[in-house]
C-alpha cells in the first residue's frame, strides 16, 4: 500500500501563460476500477465560506458527467473527520488550518499496484475562502487528482489561476483514457449450447464502454447450467459482464437423468433408495445392503443379475429395484453313535428352499428317529424334507442294533422216557457277537399275525424244550435277545413240523 499527494500552489500568474497554450494530459499512474462509484463525504468546517459543501458536490458532479459508466463521484453524507486516516474505508473532504499560505488543498491517494482504493482531500483554512478563492474549482482540480491525472495546463494546472467550472478538453480526455467515454460502445455475442438459453435471448447486443450487462444462463427442463466460455468462465450464476471491449460469452448446459432407486423388504441400498438426479454420462454405484436375517437376491428393472455393488451409467432415466431373500437357520444335532448329511450345525438357507436331511447311524446302530421341528407324521422319515419357512431345529437319535440270535434251529422229537408218547419241539441257537449288553432272550410262539409269548430265558441259556406238542401240527417260533434296557432286537424264525 503507498500514498501520495499532489498540492495545489498559489501561484496564480503561471496559470495564466498556461491557459494560452494547448497541452495534452499527464496521468498519475494509478486508477480506480473502472465502472467505480467513489462514494465520499464532507466535512464543512469553515466558517470563512457559506455553501463549501454545495460547491464540492458540484465539482464531482462534472466529473461524473464525463462518463458515468466509466467511473463517477457520489455524495454519501456529512462526516465528522478532521484528518485522513488511511484505509479508513472513507472518502472525506474537510478544511484544516494547515499554516502555509503556498498551498490551497492536498488531494491523498492510496494505492496498491495501479489501482487506486482511497482517497482524501484538505483544504487549507489559513487561506480566506470567501473572497480570495473559489471553493468548486479547487475542489474540482482536487478531484481530478483523485480519477488519476497528474498536473499539466488547464484545469490540472499546479497554480491556481482564477475560477475555472468547467473540465477542459484535455483534463476530459485523459479522464477518457483511464475510463473510456459514451462514444464508445462493444459488441457482446451470446450463445447457449443445448439445454438452455440466457437472459437477455442468444444473440448479438452492442453497449456502451464500461456499462456493466448482466447475463443469467436458463437451463431447460431437465437440464443444469454448466459453466460459461469464451470471454467469461466459471459457473458463477448470473454473472455480469464490463464492457472494455468486444465480448463473445457460451452458456453450457449438460443434460440430467433420473436414478429412480427401489428395494424390497430386507434392505437397503448406497444412495439410499429414491429418486436421484445425475449428469448424463456420470458412471454411479451403487451396493445393496441386506438386513440381519437377509441376503441380497438381484437387481431388477433396468439392470439385472446378481452382483453387487453394481455401476450404472447415466445415459437415459433408470429405474432399479434391489431384491433380498429372507434367511432361515436350521439347527442340526445328532445324538451319540451317528451324524447327519448336512453336518451337525448351524445352516443357512433361502426362505423356502427344501432341505434333504440325512440321518447317519454309526456301524451297529439303526436311526431312531427325529425330533424338534419335525413335519407332522414325518419323525421317523430318513432321509427327511425340511421345508425353510422359519429357523428350525432338528436332532437325530440312534439306537444300538440288537442283532438276531444266530443258527436258530429246531426239531421234533418223541420222548421215550414217558410211559405215554410225547412229542418235544427241542430248539436251539447261538449268541450274535455283534450283540452287547444282552441279558435274556425270549421265545414267542406265532399264530397267524399274533404272537404269544412262550418262556423268558437268561442270557446264558441256549435250548429250549418246547413239550406236548401235536404230532401233527406245524409250529412257528421267533426267538428275540433283549439287552439290559428291556429293549428287544430282531428277531430270528424257525417252523417246526
Amino acid at each position: 500500500m503507498k500514498k501520495a499527494s499532489t498540492k495545489f500552489f498559489l501561484f496564480a500568474a503561471i496559470l495564466i501563460v498556461f491557459v494560452a497554450i494547448s497541452f495534452a494530459y499527464e496521468l498519475l499512474g494509478y486508477q480506480w476500477p473502472a465502472g467505480t462509484v467513489i462514494t465520499y463525504y464532507v466535512n464543512a468546517n469553515t466558517a470563512q465560506v457559506a455553501n463549501e459543501e454545495d460547491a464540492v458536490k458540484s465539482a464531482a458532479d462534472t466529473w461524473s458527467q464525463i462518463y458515468p459508466a466509466g467511473l463517477s463521484l457520489s455524495y454519501g453524507g456529512s462526516t465528522a473527520e478532521t484528518t485522513y486516516t488511511p484505509r479508513n474505508g472513507l472518502h472525506t473532504i474537510y478544511w484544516e488550518d494547515q499554516g502555509d499560505n503556498s498551498v490551497l488543498a492536498t488531494a491523498w491517494i492510496w494505492y496498491s499496484g495501479t489501482t487506486i482504493v482511497e482517497t482524501d482531500m484538505v483544504f487549507n483554512d489559513w487561506h480566506d475562502w470567501n473572497s480570495d478563492f473559489d471553493v468548486e474549482t479547487v475542489a474540482l482540480h482536487e478531484f481530478g487528482h483523485w480519477v488519476g491525472l497528474d498536473h499539466f495546463p488547464g484545469i490540472m494546472a499546479q497554480s491556481y489561476g482564477g475560477i475555472q467550472r468547467s473540465i477542459d478538453s484535455d483534463a476530459r480526455s485523459g479522464f477518457e483514457a483511464m475510463y473510456g467515454s459514451a462514444g464508445t460502445t462493444y459488441s457482446l455475442t451470446l450463445t447457449s449450447g443445448t439445454g438452455g438459453t440466457t437472459s437477455p435471448s442468444p444473440g448479438n447486443y452492442t453497449h456502451s464502454e464500461w456499462t456493466q450487462v448482466n447475463v443469467t444462463a436458463i437451463p431447460d427442463s431437465g437440464y443444469r447450467f454448466s459453466g460459461w466460455s469464451g470471454d467469461a468462465s466459471g459457473t458463477t450464476n448470473p454473472i455480469t459482464i464490463t464492457m472494455d471491449s468486444n465480448k463473445s460469452i457460451t452458456a453450457s448446459f449438460i443434460r440430467l437423468y433420473k436414478l429412480t432407486i427401489a428395494v424390497s423388504q430386507g434392505g437397503t441400498t448406497d444412495p439410499v433408495p429414491g429418486t436421484h438426479i445425475y449428469d448424463e454420462g456420470t458412471e454411479v454405484t451403487i451396493t445393496a445392503i441386506a438386513e440381519t436375517n437377509y441376503r441380497f437376491g438381484e437387481w431388477s428393472g433396468d439392470v439385472s443379475g446378481t452382483s453387487n455393488p453394481i455401476t450404472v451409467t447415466m445415459n437415459s432415466d433408470k429405474s432399479i429395484t434391489a431384491s433380498f431373500i429372507r434367511l432361515y437357520k436350521l439347527n442340526l444335532a445328532s445324538e451319540e453313535h451317528g451324524t447327519t448329511d448336512p453336518a451337525p450345525g448351524e445352516h443357512i438357507y433361502d426362505e423356502g428352499t427344501e432341505v434333504t436331511v440325512t440321518a447317519l447311524p454309526d456301524t451297529h446302530y439303526r436311526f431312531n428317529g427325529w425330533s424338534g421341528d419335525v413335519p407332522s407324521e414325518k419323525e421317523n422319515d430318513n432321509p427327511l424334507v425340511v421345508a425353510m419357512n422359519s429357523d428350525k431345529s432338528l436332532t437325530a437319535s440312534f439306537l444300538r442294533i440288537i442283532y438276531p440270535p444266530l443258527n436258530f434251529t429246531g426239531e421234533k422229537v418223541l420222548n421215550y422216557s414217558l410211559s405215554q408218547d410225547e412229542y418235544i419241539n427241542v430248539i436251539t441257537w447261538e449268541a450274535n457277537p455283534n450283540n452287547e449288553n444282552i441279558e435274556k432272550y425270549r421265545i414267542y410262539q406265532m399264530e397267524g399275525e399274533s404272537k404269544s409269548l412262550l418262556i423268558e430265558l437268561d442270557a446264558n441259556t441256549f435250548k429250549y424244550w418246547h413239550r406236548n406238542v401235536e404230532k401233527e401240527k406245524q409250529y412257528i417260533y421267533a426267538l428275540i435277545a433283549v439287552n439290559n434296557e428291556n429293549r428287544e432286537g430282531d428277531a430270528a424264525y424257525i417252523s417246526i413240523k
